[in-house]
């Protein structure tokens, strides 16, 4: 990559159950070079405690697998719509896959970013362009607090992996308190009229404004679709509320009304 340019990022997140099938067909569609990260997804899940009394605010896990490939931005939408076609993350409790605006200055040879695709689209689908990311690092072990927090603010599925950082010794007074280098990254996708509220009750809530707790931090999205499916109780109805959101976003061409206090 000899000069700078404007390029996509384009992230795919998906149940480890189905990596495989997506990778194989992206090198079907002639990407070759992927990068693929190991986390997990959690849900709010509906359990059961003694006497049989329902408990709820318990969280359930599901290995997932962040994918993401770099592409021209005149390929940006051909590509998403081939995946999210292919793979339904339309549907509530399918995925995520959005993009993330790059400027390309100088790149190792592995990042190789993909200029055409062996097929394209029929159709374009459908994407939000009202989406921003939210990710909050925090000490190993304390990763539920964030993504409980997200899952109750109702944003969308929060997504976790790993990372290893310095490890800081802090002096407070006489007391010197060891950060461990060992971080979960807890990672959002959410709508942009809402993410200042959750970042208040992740400072809040997970006590970031203290030192050593963490930090959080907000950052551009292009376009994308978020996984909406935030519990696991069946739906006692026709249809699910996940659904339900899901229509009424087709219904209004994007998600501007899911406002908090509209």
């Amino acid at each position: 990559m000899k000069s700078i340019r404007e390029i996509s990022k384009i992230t795919i997140i998906i149940n480890k159950a189905y990596s495989g099938k997506l990778i194989d067909f992206l090198h079907e569609l002639g990407i070759e070079r992927i990068l693929v990260e190991s986390g997990r997804s959690s849900i709010l899940g509906q359990g059961r405690g003694i006497f049989g009394i329902t408990q709820a605010g318990k969280l359930v896990y599901d290995p997932a697998e962040i994918i993401s490939v770099l592409v021209i931005q005149d390929l940006e939408s051909a590509l998403m719509s081939l995946v999210a076609k292919e793979f339904e993350l339309s549907t509530p409790g399918r995925g995520a896959i959005f993009s993330t605006p790059l400027i390309a200055v100088k790149a190792h040879e592995d990042y190789m970013v993909y200029e055409k695709l062996k097929e394209m689209p029929d159709k374009a689908q459908h994407f939000f362009d009202e989406l921003v990311g939210l990710d909050c690092i925090v000490q190993r072990g304390e990763g539920d607090t964030a993504a409980r927090i997200a899952l109750n603010a109702g944003a969308s599925v929060p997504y976790t992996n790993y990372g290893t950082g310095t490890g800081v010794r802090d002096k407070l007074g006489l007391l010197r308190i060891t950060i461990p280098a060992e971080k979960e990254i807890i990672s959002l996708i959410m709508s942009k009229y809402d993410v200042d509220q959750v970042l208040e009750m992740y400072i809040s809530e997970a006590k970031l404004d203290e030192p050593g707790r963490g930090i959080a931090y907000i950052y551009p999205l292009g376009k994308g679709l978020m996984n909406t499916r935030i519990s696991s109780s069946k739906a006692s109805q026709a249809a699910s509320m996940e659904q339900i959101i899901s229509a009424i976003d087709s219904i209004k061409g994007g998600i501007e009304w899911r406002k908090a206090g509209m």
